[in-house]
């Protein structure tokens, strides 16, 4: 689907020494922008040769807007692509993951008059592109916001989010690093509606030495400490467990509805630690669940899940916290 003038977005994309990928993502928005989107790339001191590729990109393609810098940091490079945005929704891409074909245009097609942010599903993969498996998304705005007590399925790489939102949450901000998104989910959370779809948009790069890696000690303790100072609105939890059966219902819709119900799970039981809430309300979330679930696997696969979480505090999906 080809958008219209009234319909062009903005993409935000920071970069630091990525030439390597630079190539990839060139041909990548050459096949999926329209005439009048407008890519924002914010090139952030980069001392490998990215700039000579970008100063090229830039005159092949009208859509360019490049912003050379001098080593700002992250939350500053997308406050300014923010800032610098012409068009209401804006599209964040970062220059080593990999993205589906008319992943704007899914998202874009969500929009609602209560939407703020939407989101997608997504997978890890490494360095080599193996696969580490798919985080499916909440898809609906109660189970989304409620989701961000584990920050898991909301991919900071494919957000798609509306620029008056960001602006009136404040932004992002520098003392938040190393959960930066979180911090704005959870704000923008307060004016609106997060929501996701259902389709696989983001192939979320894992190396050794990327940032997520390197630094994951740290943005987790960033994390908790965001979360006790933002926290969610306990009625979240309580309309969660009240309309469990109807958003199970509603995952049945679509592919992937067992792994959306069990993170649903995750994410409630997380929820009940952060509150806490006596002990038997632990088994009463496992009971609302195991009476909506009803698969012999899927149940096994439940209390899984709810001995990995109550004993060892984390839940291993696909390995995924091995990378």
């Amino acid at each position: 689907m080809m958008r219209d003038v009234k319909n062009s977005v903005s993409i935000v994309l920071p970069i630091k020494n990525g030439l390597s990928y630079l190539p990839a993502l060139e041909n990548y928005f050459e096949l999926n922008l329209s005439p009048n989107d407008q890519l924002i790339l914010i090139n952030d001191g980069s001392d490998d040769g990215s700039e000579n590729f970008l100063t090229g990109w830039k005159r092949r393609s009208q859509n360019v807007n490049l912003i050379n810098t001098k080593g700002i940091g992250l939350v500053t490079c997308l406050n300014l692509g923010v800032q610098e945005s012409v068009h209401e929704w804006i599209a964040r891409f970062d220059v080593d993951d990999l993205y589906s074909n008319n992943r704007i245009e899914h998202q874009y097609s969500a929009i609602t008059s209560k939407a703020v942010a939407i989101f997608a599903d997504y997978r890890f993969i490494d360095s080599n592109g193996k696969n580490y498996g798919r985080i499916t998304s909440p898809l609906l705005p109660v189970p989304t916001a409620l989701s961000l007590i584990n920050n898991l399925r909301t991919a900071h790489p494919c957000a798609f989010y509306k620029k008056t939102a960001v602006i009136e949450s404040g932004g992002y901000r520098e003392e938040d690093f190393l959960a930066e998104d979180l911090s704005l989910w959870l704000r923008m959370s307060r004016i609106g509606e997060i929501i996701t779809v259902p389709n696989l948009l983001l192939n979320y790069r894992i190396s050794e030495s990327s940032t997520t890696s390197v630094n994951r000690n740290k943005a987790i303790s960033q994390k908790n400490k965001i979360l006790k100072s933002i926290s969610l609105e306990k009625s979240l939890f309580y309309k969660c467990l009240e309309d469990i059966q109807s958003i199970f219902e509603y995952y049945e819709k679509f592919e992937e509805s067992e792994s959306r119900k069990l993170l649903l799970v995750n994410d409630l039981i997380a929820f009940q630690s952060s509150l806490k809430l006596k002990k038997g309300a632990l088994f009463d979330i496992m009971l609302i669940a195991l009476r909506h679930l009803g698969r012999s696997s899927t149940i096994s696969e439940l209390f899984q899940l709810y001995f990995e979480k109550s004993q060892r505090g984390k839940l291993r999906i696909e390995n995924v916290l091995k990378i």
